[in-house]
């Protein structure tokens, strides 16, 4: 997501926040603000295509799905991914000697430099330093997780079947 685009979806949701607030009567004490979730404007502005869509490159992409699945089995579990045009959603378990940060840092640094030198950029971030990870508290949360990755293209217009999506893996 463009550092301006979060900036403004994080200046919008404050200034709703404080306008409930006021219509509530409630005053926060000074420098203090409620901090609220922004992730379903933050997923509905990825899922417009918005920002830089170099996964949308075929050979970028084919390159993060390969990497994605190059530990799977040692390293970690991998039980779903889908590569969007400019972002990605992984369900993941690693194993016990890997921590989930160190996987997502093996995999943002590889991927990074191979895809800056498919797309003969330089100098430039590929990937935004946060990451959202959830941890998956049951079997119906994992269930909610794993459909909610097997239809994001669907649901961002892409295609109107989750199996259509080249990018999407498992295929089913």
């Amino acid at each position: 997501l463009p550092r301006q685009a979060l900036e403004h979806l994080r200046a919008v949701q404050n200034e709703e926040e404080q306008a409930v607030l006021r219509r509530l009567g409630v005053v926060p004490p000074e420098g203090q603000r409620k901090i609220g979730d922004i992730t379903e404007k933050v997923e509905e502005y990825l899922d417009s295509g918005a920002g830089c869509c170099f996964l949308n490159h075929k050979p970028v992409a084919d390159m993060v799905g390969d990497a994605l699945r190059h530990f799977d089995g040692h390293r970690y579990q991998l039980h779903s991914y889908v590569i969007m045009p400019n972002h990605l959603h992984v369900l993941v378990t690693p194993s016990e000697q890997y921590s989930l940060s160190s996987i997502l840092h093996s995999w943002k640094s590889f991927t990074a430099n191979r895809a800056n030198t498919l797309l003969e950029r330089t100098g430039m971030e590929f990937w935004q330093r946060e990451s959202y990870d959830h941890l998956v508290r049951d079997e119906d949360d994992y269930a909610n997780i794993y459909e909610y990755i097997r239809y994001n293209p669907v649901k961002a217009g892409l295609v109107s079947e989750p199996e259509e999506w080249p990018y999407l893996w498992p295929k089913m």
